[in-house]
């Protein structure tokens, strides 16, 4: 995935060769999934200043994300935050997630009809965050009657959302959701 790319890069200084290697990509996807688990259930507070000096410090990412395992380090004995881990983690660019939300039709549909799914699908979604499930019952279930079906996909720990078209809807019902 793109964040273990942007990880290993970040892992090796901008005035220095890029060294790419299976074993880096292994060690990073479980150093990301290791961090997510210890912060996906907060949200972030301040970053760590020393982060910010490596960051001040011509730009030393290596040092910042020696200081990011420090501080994981320090969350898993329950000596810091995991709010500051993830302030932390999110100033060098990651775990900066867009939920995604995509559209999928058998046969051919305007681009406008799938747009407008997906923005349903994304109103969906929203209510689901919320917890209001009465609201996102009532858009499933209207939507499912004009033939787009909403699904939860989750890969690595993460959400997104498909409208599968399965009905030939417009563009106004579908609009007429959000």
């Amino acid at each position: 995935p793109g964040e273990v790319i942007r990880f290993v890069m970040l892992s090796t200084h901008y005035r220095k060769p890029m060294d790419w290697t299976e074993k880096k990509r292994a060690d990073a996807q479980k150093t990301l999934t290791n961090w997510f688990e210890l912060t996906k259930d907060c949200e972030p507070t301040e970053v760590d200043p020393e982060v910010l000096d490596a960051l001040a410090d011509d730009l030393n990412t290596p040092l910042a994300i020696a200081r990011l395992h420090h501080l994981r380090n320090s969350v898993a004995h329950g000596t810091c935050e995991a709010g500051v881990l993830l302030a932390s983690i999110k100033s060098l660019g990651l775990f900066d997630f867009q939920r995604t939300v995509g559209s999928m039709a058998w046969g051919e549909r305007p681009q406008a009809v799938h747009q407008a799914a997906m923005n349903a699908a994304r109103r969906w979604m929203a209510f689901r965050d919320q917890k209001n499930f009465a609201a996102a019952d009532k858009i499933k279930a209207a939507a499912a009657a004009l033939g787009v079906e909403f699904r939860v996909l989750n890969e690595n720990g993460r959400q997104s959302g498909q409208a599968k078209i399965n009905g030939h809807p417009s563009v106004e019902e579908l609009e007429a959701l959000l």
